[in-house]
């Protein structure tokens, strides 16, 4: 493979203005809140147009992407559909009674027929050699993601006890000052109705009842 140029070898952050004042990564450092930094980071692309930091690289060749074969996976993978299993792994041989051109297209399925063949004998091979390290991996990545929705679960429990012990104290709060507001209402009643009662009295000894 023919390398590419110095410039174009060298990693695409090079490529962006001002990289060297890039002192930490907001979006993965610990001690940063995640969610704010991506605010940061939108508003700070919301600024500026996006760079093209494909433009020095060359175009990818892409001929076979034109081929039936791979519009027909495109097609099968966007429908959704399962795949096929493969029709070469049976293929009729030639004989006597064939035609020319059946030689030809039988001879033709027996390659692709020998090289489907041979993909499946290295696919086995991998499968045996690196099966059970990804298998591993994969058990591992499912077993730190269940201790990470263990540990958010936790933290979103822990948070609901909070505010649910936030809000009962605050409503035993309000409970006692309702229980003070209506205790010293009543002795406001009572008062006003003692002195009430002292000057129906008072007025009564001076005869200025009316």
């Amino acid at each position: 493979m023919k390398p590419l140029p110095i410039e174009q070898a060298k990693p695409l952050v090079y490529s962006v203005p001002n990289y060297q004042l890039v002192q930490s990564l907001p979006y993965a450092d610990d001690q940063y809140d995640n969610h704010e930094a991506k605010k940061l980071i939108q508003q700070e692309m919301s600024t500026f147009d996006p760079v093209d930091y494909l433009a020095l690289l060359p175009d990818p060749n892409l001929t076979l992407i034109e081929s039936d074969y791979i519009k027909g996976e495109l097609r099968r993978v966007f429908q959704g559909e399962e795949i096929q299993r493969s029709s070469y792994e049976h293929v009729d041989l030639p004989t006597e009674n064939d035609s020319k051109e059946e030689w030809v297209s039988k001879i033709d399925k027996l390659k692709i027929a020998a090289q489907y063949m041979e993909y499946k004998k290295t696919s086995s091979e991998l499968l045996k050699q690196h099966g059970f390290k990804v298998w591993e991996k994969n058990v591992k990545l499912i077993s730190d993601s269940t201790d990470i929705v263990k540990f958010r679960n936790k933290e979103i429990k822990d948070r609901i006890q909070e505010i649910n012990s936030k809000r009962q104290y605050e409503q035993a709060l309000f409970k006692e000052r309702e229980s003070e507001l209506h205790k010293s209402y009543i002795n406001q009643l009572k008062r006003n109705t003692s002195l009430e009662v002292e000057l129906a009295k008072h007025n009564i000894l001076t005869g200025n009842l009316k």
